[in-house]
């Protein structure tokens, strides 16, 4: 979990009419993004979200995305803002805000930095840490700042990344479904009312057009953008993805990203499906929790909240083995946990069909990254580590 310090505004912006007029971005990259602030709109009662922020690093990705943001908002009535997070965690942290700072100025935009610590004493390992940080600090920013949509600049490369990692992983269709186009954002208890979502309108793009994009404004400006030598990290999956996998798919299947991407959004379809059984099913087999009960399962715990549904053991027990399964993922899925491989979430079921039935006999603890299950008296309790990008819907 991070621990944020307070936000910095940025407010000396020029105005970038002349700079803006003259971009002419790709016709995809515009596109996307028209298509996804309509769908999060229409969610909203809108044309698009009136209020929009860009999630940047200052690495070709978000900056490209705050690019062609900035331009679309010049000649419409939406109101944006760029969202900076400075987690501190690479030498060159403060340079990069400087190159974001740069870039707000040229663009005329308002930029909001966050300055963010990472929790590395977790189990989570450095990247996913860093991840929670950043996401957890710009959901803050959003509620603070009134925003509707905050936009990422995921890519089709990365879409594929992430599904390839997650079926290495052992993911189910849930899992495979990878990362969504928009995702509503789960409310902070500092914003319970604010409804905000997760955008990103590029998930469809090659990378390649997106640095097109970057080379065409850097030979405009002057200006030059960041590059993040972890993204080539093998110490990481991704960086072993794109150092050593990437070329040699390409070279025997030369759209295996397209294959991958399109792969995600068919298990997107059937996990929709799943989704609306698996709460029917979690309906049956659940109720409101008990506070003292869900005290006496977890103790005090800072930083983490338990579910505000219990699932009833013995219900449970009477599903059958993939109703059951189900039943848990979807549970997890709308606390806002991380998904277990198939593996780990067999092993899950195996303990709760083996503990007695009312639960007496040993207390349960099954444990992964971000979250525990716990079974007491007949109940099982599910407590999740507080990031603040759960999934609402």
């Amino acid at each position: 979990m991070a621990n944020s310090r307070k936000s910095k505004a940025k407010t000396d912006t020029e105005p970038a009419n002349g700079l803006l007029c003259s971009l002419d971005p790709d016709r995809m990259l515009m596109q996307g993004l028209d298509q996804a602030l309509s769908e999060v709109g229409q969610a909203l009662g809108q044309r698009w979200p009136d209020r929009i922020a860009v999630a940047l690093s200052g690495g070709p990705d978000s900056s490209a995305l705050a690019i062609c943001t900035a331009k679309l908002a010049s000649v419409s009535q939406v109101q944006v803002c760029f969202f900076h997070v400075h987690h501190g965690l690479m030498p060159q942290a403060d340079e990069w805000t400087e190159k974001v700072r740069d870039l707000s100025r040229l663009l005329g935009v308002r930029l909001i930095e966050r300055f963010v610590s990472v929790d590395l004493t977790g189990n989570v390992g450095v990247e996913a840490a860093a991840r929670y940080a950043r996401l957890q600090a710009l959901q803050e920013m959003a509620g603070e700042q009134g925003v509707k949509a905050v936009l990422l600049a995921h890519h089709l490369n990365d879409q594929a990344e992430t599904v390839l990692q997650r079926l290495l992983r052992g993911s189910g269709v849930l899992g495979l479904g990878a990362m969504r186009s928009a995702t509503r954002m789960a409310s902070l208890d500092a914003h319970p009312n604010h409804d905000c979502w997760w955008v990103r309108p590029w998930l469809g793009v090659p990378r390649s057009v997106i640095l097109d994009c970057v080379r065409d404004f850097e030979a405009a400006t002057g200006w030059k953008r960041v590059e993040d030598p972890s993204n080539l990290d093998t110490q990481f999956a991704r960086g072993v993805i794109r150092t050593q996998l990437a070329e040699p798919l390409r070279r025997h299947w030369p759209n295996w990203m397209q294959n991958l991407a399109r792969y995600a959004e068919l298990a997107q379809e059937a996990s929709v499906l799943l989704s609306e059984y698996g709460a029917i099913l979690l309906d049956k087999v659940s109720e409101s929790g008990d506070a003292d009960a869900a005290q006496a399962a977890f103790g005090e715990s800072p930083g983490k909240r338990v579910s505000s549904r219990v699932i009833d053991l013995k219900r449970w027990r009477e599903l059958t083995g993939p109703q059951q399964s189900l039943a848990l993922r979807t549970w997890m899925e709308l606390s806002g946990a991380r998904m277990p491989t198939q593996r780990r979430l067999a092993e899950l079921c195996k303990q709760l069909n083996q503990v007695h039935a009312l639960g007496h006999d040993r207390l349960l603890h099954w444990k992964q990254n971000d979250c525990e299950i716990r079974c007491l008296r007949g109940k099982i309790y599910l407590q999740v580590t507080i990031y603040g990008f759960g999934r609402a819907s």
